[in-house]
């Protein structure tokens, strides 16, 4: 396989490493359910970082493909465990006592069905086009499955701030700082989705979600430095 470790590669792994280092540290402070799945989310997002490097440094398009299909378990395993983690958080546990907290990683699972059998139906890329010489970028035509499959991811995305964002369902010793540094965590992919999704791009074809997790882990480590978030 030919690779070319572009530095939108070399900025995804970072993020990848981060993103682990972020995740062992809250699950070494033995946390309850809640950190354990925000240990979870930041475990997805690593993967989901690490593949869309592979799939940026990867050269055939071949490669391209089977990266970017593996980048749907990350993306929606991201979205479904951060609306399970901002329950939790928030105190809104009655509906994640029984199997119904599966029902959560339904729609993530359609999109990865949808992703790795597109050469039956082109539903989530309908062409794929070279992008700027010299760049090793790929430009995704999407299709209406593409459409829907980030609808379903936003709204569990939208969801789960709408519920950090109310008050806590019962007293939780959980300071407020708490929830504000995760809505503003979550504003960097959620900005990058909705620009890559309409066609807003610095560079053509490039994805900036996974990108824009890097400074999602940044603000996380400042929150813990400076307002100890997670300390509780």
């Amino acid at each position: 396989m030919n690779w070319d470790v572009t530095p939108g590669a070399v900025a995804l792994f970072l993020t990848t490493g981060l993103s682990l280092f972020l995740a062992g540290i809250v699950w070494g402070r033995n946390l309850r359910e809640a950190g354990g799945l925000f240990a979870a989310v930041m475990l997805a997002v690593a993967e989901w970082c690490l593949v869309a490097g592979l799939e940026a440094a990867a050269v055939p398009l071949a490669s391209k493909l089977t990266w970017s299909k593996l980048e749907y378990v990350g993306n929606g395993a991201t979205a479904a465990l951060f609306l399970l983690f901002a329950a939790r958080w928030s105190g809104r546990v009655a509906w994640l006592q029984d199997r119904r907290r599966w029902l959560t990683f339904l729609l993530p699972a359609a999109g990865i069905a949808l992703a790795t059998t597109n050469e039956h139906h082109y539903l989530m890329w309908t062409s794929f086009t070279p992008g700027a010489a010299g760049s090793n970028i790929v430009i995704y035509g999407h299709g209406l499955g593409y459409f829907l499959v980030v609808g379903a991811i936003y709204a569990y995305i939208v969801s789960a701030c709408v519920l950090l964002a109310l008050p806590p369902a019962r007293p939780l010793p959980r300071p407020r700082h708490e929830a504000r540094t995760i809505l503003i965590a979550a504003v960097f992919p959620l900005s990058a989705g909705i620009l890559y999704s309409i066609g807003i791009d610095p560079v053509p074809g490039l994805n900036l979600v996974p990108i824009s997790f890097f400074f999602t882990t940044v603000v996380f480590f400042i929150g813990m430095g400076f307002f100890r978030v997670f300390d509780l």
